[in-house]
Formats: C-alpha cells, structure tokens, sequence
C-alpha cells in the first residue's frame, strides 16, 4: 500500500519522544513489510491542513495517524469521506478508538502491528454532518472538560490533576439538560437530564470506556436524569470505570438513529465530540454508518 503518515508531535505520548528515530523506524518498519510511506511530522495548528491535503491525495491509498483522539477523530471522518484506509497510532491520553480497534498502547508495538495490519471495516457515526468515533457529550463530561481546558496544564499529569478538579467542580453543580430524544418504532424519552452521551457502538466495562465491538452497527444512548449530589457521584464514578449502565440513573438503548432536541433556551450551545468542542444547533441527528470506515488493524 502507499500511504502516508501524519504524526502530531504535539499530542501527548509524542511530546518527548525522539522524532527523528522514530519517523525512520517507522518508514523502515513498513517499507519492510512491502508498503511505500511518506511521513509529515507537525504540530497542531497545520495539522488540520495537512490531514486534508493527505485524504485528497489520490495517489495515496491511506493515512497513518499518530496523535490523541481529537486528532484521530479528525483524520478518521477525512478517511471515510475520501475512501481511504485508516492507521491509528496512539499519541494521545486516553486512546479511546486505538484501544477499540485493539492497538497496543505502546508506539514501537503500535507501529509493529501496523506495519503487518489488513484492512477491516469498522462503523463511524455522524452528528448531523459531522463524523465520529466514539462519542457525544453533553452535560456532566463536557462542563468537566471545560473546567479542565479553563485550570490549564502542560504536563499529562497536570491534564489527569486539571481533570480531576474540573470534576469535583461539576459533581458541586451539575448542569441541567432539558432534551427530547426520538428514534425509531416511536422509542422517545424526555426530561431533565445531568449527562447526555451518543456513542460509536457500546461501551465495555472497562477503565476507560471503549466500543469493545467497533463493528456493531448501534450509536449507544447514555441519558444520565437529575440526582442528589451522591448519586451525581456515583454516576461520574460508575462513568469513568464503564459501569454507567448499572446506575440507578442512566437509561441505556442501543439505536442506529436518534434525534435530540434541546429546550434550554440557550442559542450558544457547545458539546464534546471525541474530546474536542463544537458548537451544537438546538436539534441534531445521530446516524451510526456501519462498515462504513476502513482501517489497518
């Protein structure tokens, strides 16, 4: 195969690694296995440019992609929508789509198994028109988020630490969602809610939740309704150890669609898409494509 490599040196694992031992091992490391790669090591203000310039590169058969899970969710819509196959290296902190696709968590294994990989098919997801690989949020995961972007940090100890303060933030004073979710054969529920997720496939019980089946063809429904401040942190708890499915608040539904309409009265709404912020319109659809996106795994 031809492809071509992006590497973020700016995400979190990459940061102090030896970037020129480790674009030539990589390039060795395919070229042995019978693939042609060129490799673009950038940092994240050009890396949305260069993503596209490689997706639309006919000459190119797929992206390897190195960084953490804004960065792969970016390049994974751009592999879908240019029909390109996908490798994910994981260079950021969680890793959530590596850890569903099953890739080792250390680089030099990563590269490795990618070098030797096949093509698979695995689903994506939309939110209206944009593409994703493991989730919505909105609520509790997002103020938290938020919380933590707002403390600051350079290291990934002091992101793990900003985390934790941005969610002992949250559990004092949680949000309150107003939403209608719909789907199909009249399936709706409506209310208050602390916490609205929509994933790419079902969770596991894992630490930290991951799509243990990336080729399941269902969004996970996560709707978290409004407790007492105990019972918002034994949610967050069971959210971040994958058990959310068994607390006493969170209904669960497997779908291929879904709609959400929002009655907040709030015209400036943001939600997280695989950990980046976006702007979020008062009603959005969820579709789960299945098979729809080629990766190396």
């Amino acid at each position: 195969m031809r492809l071509t490599a992006v590497l973020n040196f700016q995400s979190g694992s990459l940061r102090n690694i030896d970037r020129d031992d480790f674009e030539d091992g990589l390039k060795k490391r395919f070229v042995d296995h019978g693939h042609t790669v060129e490799v673009m090591g950038v940092h994240s203000d050009e890396l949305q440019d260069v993503l596209e310039r490689a997706a639309q590169d006919e000459s190119a058969d797929g992206l390897i992609v190195a960084g953490g899970d804004g960065t792969i969710s970016a390049a994974a819509g751009l592999a879908w929508q240019h029909d390109k196959a996908l490798g994910v290296l994981p260079g950021g902190t969680m890793n959530l789509f590596a850890r569903a696709l099953r890739m080792p968590l250390d680089l030099d294994q990563a590269v490795d198994k990618l070098a030797q990989a096949s093509p698979r098919s695995v689903d994506i997801a939309t939110a209206g028109n944009r593409p994703f690989v493991h989730q919505f949020s909105i609520g509790l995961h997002h103020e938290a988020v938020k919380t933590r972007e707002e403390l600051g940090y350079e290291t990934r100890i002091g992101k793990i630490l900003a985390g934790a303060q941005g969610i002992a933030e949250t559990v004092a004073s949680p949000p309150i969602l107003h939403a209608r979710l719909t789907g199909p054969e009249n399936w709706q529920i409506s209310g208050e809610f602390q916490s609205l997720s929509i994933s790419n496939n079902l969770f596991t019980p894992a630490m930290p939740p991951f799509a243990d089946n990336p080729a399941g063809g269902v969004l996970g429904i996560y709707a978290a309704t409004t407790g007492s401040t105990a019972q918002t942190l034994r949610l967050v708890v069971d959210a971040l150890i994958g058990r959310a499915e068994d607390n006493e608040c969170v209904l669960v539904k497997a779908l291929k669609q879904v709609n959400v309409a929002m009655s907040n009265g709030d015209e400036n709404l943001t939600a997280l898409i695989d950990g980046e912020e976006c702007e979020l319109t008062s009603e959005i659809s969820f579709k789960v494509h299945p098979g729809a996106l080629t990766v190396l795994a």
